[in-house]
């Protein structure tokens, strides 16, 4: 939906749908993440990574498991 605005704004193909994916279901795990939007789980963990650097995402622990 916004892919293609975000990726205008300097984000990567992985960055726009991993955030676009976080937009839609809110707090979600990588795998969640992952499932929505299409990308490698693997590649999730990069993505996310700069969207935290960007500010635009931040980590939280609930119950051990690591949410985004």
């Amino acid at each position: 939906m916004y892919e293609e605005l975000l990726r205008e704004m300097d984000f990567s193909p992985n960055e726009s749908r991993a955030y676009e994916a976080l937009l839609k279901i809110g707090e979600a795990s990588v795998q969640e993440i992952s499932n929505k939007s299409g990308v490698h789980r693997r590649n999730v963990y990069d993505a996310l990574q700069k969207l935290i650097e960007k500010g635009l995402a931040s980590e939280v622990f609930i119950k051990g498991e690591k949410n985004f």
